[in-house]
């Protein structure tokens, strides 16, 4: 009998079509295959489909984190969006006797059968009705689902479509309770100090922690391994602080070093490298995401994205402590700066970089949905890197584990609504600051005298002034006023130009001396001017709330 006469379908009829094209094969002990029959009746048959059903939920495990991510992030959202309020325990209306928010809810569907066969998308309820191939099985039924969305609800279903353990759907629960959430996960507990083990061999720890490797070696019934050598120490410590070999200059001075300071010294030497920082950049450029593009269709480059790559070496060489660096990060363009000892240059504002190096859709057709995606990148990049936890679950729902509820999220999302990209001139940033600096003292400093000698210079003016207004007034007032060129040869040029200023002011109602020469319309017309003004900015008035940006430079002053 070849493999296709050995195959036989198991159908389940009464409803429930669990299993399709699935070979039910039995092995007997004299280790020959029995086949089972696909149709008619025989005892045990529920029994074994149970049975298969537990070994076949057994075999799908715990998801992985990257599966349980990819649920949260692409699966459950589209679920809650879109299928809940007609299938779901805590929705108004239940419709097609069909719950979708829990995997055993799926698996065992509603009045038309399971909504899913674990593996098999092409034969899955869920998945022909989003993708509306079917024009009697078309969900939602107001508005298609994208293709992105259709795509990864059929990934899932094939990946084994993982759930993360959860409880049991219930009634709707409380409000989210902070403090018991902290109580409930070890996470959120306060850290105590925990006195080291005793050890049978306590010559062999050298610092506190060794009690601990050593009694969790000795509980496996294990010893430690005997010393290494000396060479192949400083090759552990020279690929550990640089990921570089020792060159064997190196391995022969450390050889020839016999003094107790041997050790300190080389490891004194590879902490001082400019190779320290470029090794351990790299482990945190990828907590950062770093990439000098966007991705997406283009691929177009992220300026200046070097720059923060260049910072983070440089921070890590020059050992800056850990709480200015988280808060060069989230802050760096809003806390006094940290200068680089060279060149002065800004480098806390460059910490900010990071918040800007995700992927980023080109030319995207819902705008407001492409900027949530990307606040949500950057939160979930933060909560990863600094917080040791992950925060886009809160995005839809408060925290099934940590103490992060929704309302968290987006409070701290607010922080990133209200920021903006720019570009920063952080090499020159601080000394024109500076500038400005000494530029306002001297302005404060020299006005009084400037304006004193400016008010003594028009005094003594004036009289000059008077005479050629006076003398360009009498021109314009001439019935047959002289041209151009034969005034040019009987008065000063001064006198001329007066007398061309005020012809041009007589016409133009814009003009500033049109109020002298045209009086009687000079009030209505400035009246008019001045409200058709629109104030922009006001950067005379200090931190003035109708002002409500903030300069980066210093054109307006400090």
């Amino acid at each position: 009998m070849n493999l296709m006469d050995r195959i036989a379908v198991v159908r389940w009829c009464k409803g429930f079509q669990v299993f399709q094209a699935l070979g039910l094969v039995l092995w007997t002990g004299h280790g020959r295959a029995r086949l089972l029959p696909s149709r008619g009746p025989f005892v045990g048959l529920r029994c074994v489909l149970g049975l298969l059903v537990s070994g076949l939920m057994a075999m799908a495990g715990t998801p992985t984190p990257e599966q349980v991510e990819f649920f949260e992030r692409k699966i459950r959202p589209v679920l809650a969006e879109q299928c809940y309020s007609c299938h779901s325990h805590s929705g108004e209306k239940l419709k097609a006797n069909l719950f979708l928010d829990t995997r055993e809810d799926i698996l065992k569907g509603g009045d038309t059968g399971p909504a899913m066969v674990v593996g098999q998308p092409e034969k899955s309820l869920l998945v022909e009705a989003v993708g509306y191939g079917n024009p009697d099985l078309q969900m939602p039924p107001k508005k298609r689902l994208s293709a992105e969305q259709v795509g990864d609800l059929t990934a899932w279903v094939r990946d084994g479509a993982p759930w993360p353990n959860e409880a049991p759907k219930t009634a709707q629960r409380s409000g989210f309770d902070l403090q018991k959430r902290k109580s409930e996960h070890w996470c959120w507990q306060p850290v105590v100090a925990v006195a080291p083990p005793r050890v049978s061999n306590a010559s062999w720890p050298l610092v506190g922690a060794d009690h601990f490797i050593l009694d969790r070696l000795n509980r496996a019934g294990m010893n430690p391994a005997p010393p290494a050598g000396r060479e192949a120490l400083l090759r552990r410590a020279t690929f550990d602080l640089t990921g570089l070999p020792p060159t064997p200059t190196e391995i022969d001075a450390f050889l020839a070093d016999t003094s107790s300071a041997a050790w300190s010294t080389v490891v004194d030497r590879l902490l001082a490298s400019p190779q320290f920082g470029e090794r351990w950049a790299r482990h945190w450029l990828d907590l950062v995401r770093y990439a000098e593009t966007r991705g997406h269709e283009f691929d177009p480059a992220i300026p200046n994205a070097w720059q923060y790559r260049d910072y983070v070496i440089r921070s890590l060489n020059q050992d800056v402590p850990y709480n200015q660096w988280v808060r060069e990060h989230l802050a760096g363009d809003l806390i006094p700066a940290r200068l680089n000892p060279v060149s002065g240059a800004n480098e806390s504002v460059l910490g900010t970089g990071f918040w800007f190096l995700g992927e980023e859709v080109h030319s995207p057709v819902d705008i407001r949905q492409d900027e949530t995606d990307r606040l949500d990148n950057r939160m979930d990049v933060m909560g990863k890197t600094f917080l040791g936890v992950t925060l886009g679950c809160a995005r839809c729902h408060d925290h099934k584990f940590d103490a992060i509820s929704q309302r968290d999220y987006y409070a701290m999302a607010g922080f990133l609504i209200s920021s903006g990209y720019r570009q920063v001139r952080f090499e020159s940033i601080e000394a024109h600051g500076r500038i400005a600096s000494e530029l306002e003292e001297l302005n404060t400093k020299l006005r009084p005298a400037l304006l004193q000698l400016t008010l003594q210079a028009e005094l003594e003016a004036l009289p000059q002034i008077r005479e050629v207004v006076e003398a360009a007034e009498g021109i314009q007032k001439c019935e047959h006023p002289l041209s151009e060129t034969a005034l040019e040869g009987n008065r000063t040029i001064q006198t001329l130009a007066w007398w061309r200023e005020l012809k041009a002011a007589r016409a133009d109602r814009g003009h500033p001396l049109h109020p002298i020469v045209e009086p009687g319309s000079s009030s209505t017309d400035a009246s008019k001017s001045t409200n058709s003004w629109t104030v922009v900015a006001d950067y005379s008035s200090g931190s003035d709330s109708k002002t409500p940006w903030l300069q980066d430079g210093f054109s307006f002053g400090r």
